[in-house]
């Protein structure tokens, strides 16, 4: 589906929202169901939705996040106020339907009935203990569902009752909003270290999105939905951010204009002094927009200046504006020229190896908007409000930049692709691929994983688009299960140079269910790597190593996908032999140990940790 018809279906479907018939209307206009068709293609995802009241009307909204997040959702939605049901019958449905997403909708009112009617002949021990064993309850319904799925687990915390029963005398005492904060800060601390389970802030969201309008007395009373019909709409938007995260849509970079999206005014015109950009006067929203940015860094996403300048004029801002928190080090890539924008574009995806449908292009001016969405719809480009006081509230909106974990690779990926260009230059001086990869003095580990390496292993899994034969997309869940499994074994790859380290830039997940016959079930390579022969380093080791185990053969799939053509030969290059190649693509291939030949050599020095 392209940009602009997403856009334009979006636009509408906030436009529709304002209207409390939006629902109805949106299940029979032409548009949704244009809509529906444009997306059915997209690829699969699988949610349930568990609750202690009616949640049903949240289909639609659900199903338009999700299609914007770029899937085709199937939703469940288990039986009214049956969630113990659902979670603790291993027959039910919930189990049979298999979902990859798992949300729990959890109302306080049922769940805490003293909290919320709080009489004040209930004691505040009593209604303590009440939350105490809510919070208990809560924990071993999803620790069976850890134990019973291998899902991402949503579950939402406790809003405030609206209004609240002592009203301004509430916090003349142990009331209402002291101790549903306390339930759920320790609902939070119960799955702050469970890797795939969530608390999803239904409480925050109540505060950002309003109280009195978050609830519908006329929906409560006809069907027990506690829910109005706009906050279902503004939690499906806020689910919409796990998905990305979880599936890996994410984007890695934001590409920045600089006249009036960094600075307020044109530095070429005028000048140093004249631009605004203030920690505390004029200015000010420019500076902290900075900051946000800066922030995003923080969390592995890349930054890149795409904008029509002299550089020396915006050089003069980077060295003397004392108000500037970005400096050029914080920036990956940099495009200051006249070139037209949309060229540029595709030069810093070029240079950073990423995709164009990894970035976000942030400009003021429409026109240039226009272009980049035009010329290269991959791209996705924010309609940015014309006031810049509203920019970095606007941007932060976005469900771009989500992460289900940082890792230390995210931590140092600004000095990771620092280094890289320096790669770069060493290569374009080194004359031949021999003398690069001879003068790069690579030390390649190879490892089998660990506890602590599994959030980037899954993040390599989610987001490695390019080297990657199968693309099988696992949870940390199923990644953590097979580690634990002598049946499976995940291999790690981790690269040093001349320039420093590049972390753990590949993965290799072996099914070895058959002993005398493995199978390579994933393999898959950073973007940073390609081109160093650092994935036959990885291959060499698992053929050598089935060897000395006795394995007769090692198997290998490529699944072609639209962007991982890259990896089609690596088989045929390594010296496997073709079992058959289908009319799609696809290919499967065979080593016999004893037989075939490994055909590569390998540049650098290989260190194999046990």
């Amino acid at each position: 589906m392209t940009q602009t018809l997403r856009k334009t279906l979006f636009e509408e479907y906030l436009l529709l929202l304002k209207n409390r018939d939006a629902l109805t209307y949106l299940e029979t206009t032409d548009l949704f169901h244009e809509f529906q068709k444009e997306t059915n293609s997209l690829p699969p995802l699988k949610i349930a939705v568990l609750s202690n009241f009616t949640i049903r009307p949240m289909e639609i909204p659900l199903s338009l996040a999700c299609r914007l997040a770029g899937f085709n959702p199937t939703i469940y939605f288990g039986p009214y106020n049956q969630v113990h049901k659902e979670i603790l019958d291993p027959s039910s449905e919930l189990y049979a339907f298999s979902p990859e997403i798992v949300f729990l909708a959890l109302d306080g009112q049922t769940i805490l009935p003293k909290s919320f009617e709080w009489s004040l002949k209930t004691t505040v021990l009593e209604k303590e203990k009440e939350c105490q064993e809510a919070v208990k309850d809560v924990g071993q319904l999803v620790e069976v569902l850890v134990q019973k799925t291998r899902s991402l687990i949503l579950v939402s915390n406790f809003r405030l009752p609206f209004p609240l029963s002592l009203g301004i005398l509430d916090n003349k005492s142990s009331g209402q909003v002291e101790l549903i904060q306390k339930t759920n800060q320790q609902l939070a601390k119960t799955f702050s270290n469970v890797k795939n389970v969530f608390v999803l802030d239904t409480e925050y969201a109540a505060s950002v999105f309003g109280r009195e309008r978050a609830f519908d007395p006329r929906l409560y009373y006809r069907g027990d939905i506690r829910w109005s019909y706009d906050f279902m709409v503004f939690i499906a938007n806020q689910l919409n951010r796990y998905v990305r995260a979880f599936k890996g849509t994410t984007k890695k970079c934001v590409v920045l204009d600089l006249d009036n999206v960094l600075w307020g005014g044109v530095i070429g015109e005028d000048g140093l002094e004249h631009i605004k950009l203030s920690k505390t006067s004029a200015g000010k929203e420019f500076f902290e927009f900075q900051q946000f940015l800066k922030q995003l860094t923080e969390r592995g996403i890349l930054l890149a200046i795409n904008s029509k300048n002299n550089p020396e004029d915006v050089e003069e801002v980077f060295q003397k504006h004392s108000d500037m928190v970005l400096q050029k080090s914080d920036f990956a890539s940099i495009r200051i020229n006249w070139t037209d924008k949309a060229q540029n574009l595709q030069s810093i995806a070029d240079e950073l190896n990423i995709g164009l449908d990894s970035m976000v292009f942030v400009d003021d001016n429409p026109i240039e908007r226009g272009l980049v969405a035009t010329m290269l719809p991959q791209v996705t480009v924010p309609e940015m409000p014309e006031d810049p006081k509203e920019y970095r509230l606007f941007l932060s909106k976005q469900p771009f930049f989500e992460k289900i974990a940082i890792t230390k690779e995210d931590l140092e990926k600004k000095e990771m692709y620092q280094k890289q260009r320096q790669r770069t230059e060493f290569k374009e001086q080194a004359g031949s691929l021999e003398a690069y990869l001879k003068g790069l003095k690579q030390e390649i580990t190879v490892f089998s994983a660990k506890p602590e390496n599994l959030d980037r292993i899954t993040q390599l899994v989610h987001k490695t688009n390019q080297f990657n034969l199968t693309t099988k997309r696992y949870t940390v869940a199923e990644i953590e299960n097979m580690q634990k499994n002598s049946k499976w074994n995940i291999l790690a790859i981790r690269v040093k140079d001349r320039f420093g380290d590049n972390g753990i830039v590949g993965v290799l997940i072996l099914d070895k269910t058959n002993p005398n016959e493995w199978n390579i079930d994933s393999f898959l390579l950073s973007c940073r790597v390609l081109g160093r022969k650092v994935e036959y380093a990885l291959l060499q080791y698992v053929l050598e190593n089935a060897k000395r185990q006795k394995a007769a053969m090692v198997r290998g799939r490529y699944l072609r996908t639209e962007k991982n053509q890259v990896s089609k030969d690596l088989f045929l290059n390594a010296g496997f032999s073709n079992e058959k190649t289908t009319s799609k693509g696809d290919s499967h291939w065979f080593f016999s140990l004893g037989k075939n030949e490994f055909k590569q050599a390998i540049p650098g020095k290989i260190k194999i940790v046990s």
